[in-house]
């Protein structure tokens, strides 16, 4: 029948085990004081960074480890959730709506072939195919009218007759119409040719 027995001795640990012993190795005084202060060292780490993480938690009422921990996670959950938020709202925020419409004439004694608006925020790109040069200043009067600041042109021949205007241009604060409308009045304000 096999024994175990423990027995302490003068802070060394032997186990007896059916008559054959084996003893622990001895931790010398230098070995003991050092581990001492390694350990002392690590607790005092731990209590620094428990220390830093309450100084990052607003409203903390209690400072006990447990409660630190506790509201810490509830802290790092809010946060992640106001992260989510922030994000799909600026999502939301990013999402361009691009307003386009484009009418095309068929017929040959149309003074317009095309004309195209395209709407992104607060500017419009207008693309305009028509016969003869008339209608450049005509289109140019137009825009102003209907409070469009023309920021960039773009006058094309095209063939013996016809010309390609592209036009950029930032809307004002009395500008109203839709790209439908505005491009129903264009296609009017061109004159035959």
């Amino acid at each position: 029948m096999m024994m175990m027995m423990m027995s302490k001795s003068n802070s060394s640990k032997s186990i007896v085990n059916s008559g054959n012993t084996a003893k622990k190795a001895r931790r010398s005084s230098s070995e003991c004081l050092d581990h001492i202060v390694a350990e002392r060292k690590r607790r005092q780490e731990i209590t620094q960074r428990f220390i830093a993480l309450s100084a990052t938690i607003p409203h903390l009422k209690k400072i006990d480890k447990v409660s630190i921990l506790s509201e810490a996670i509830a802290y790092i959950k809010q946060l992640k959730e106001q992260g989510k938020k922030l994000e799909e709202e600026s999502r939301k925020k990013n999402r361009t709506v691009v307003e386009s419409v484009s009418l095309v004439n068929k017929r040959h004694d149309a003074a317009c072939e095309l004309v195209e608006a395209r709407a992104l925020e607060k500017q419009v790109l207008i693309r305009i195919h028509c016969h003869g040069h008339k209608a450049v200043p005509q289109v140019f009067s137009h825009l102003t009218n209907l409070d469009l600041s023309i920021v960039s042109t773009s006058v094309l021949p095209f063939g013996t007759c016809a010309i390609d205007i592209t036009i950029v241009a930032q809307m004002g604060e009395k500008y109203r119409a839709s790209m439908k409308d505005l491009v129903q009045s264009l296609r009017l304000a061109i004159p035959l040719c």
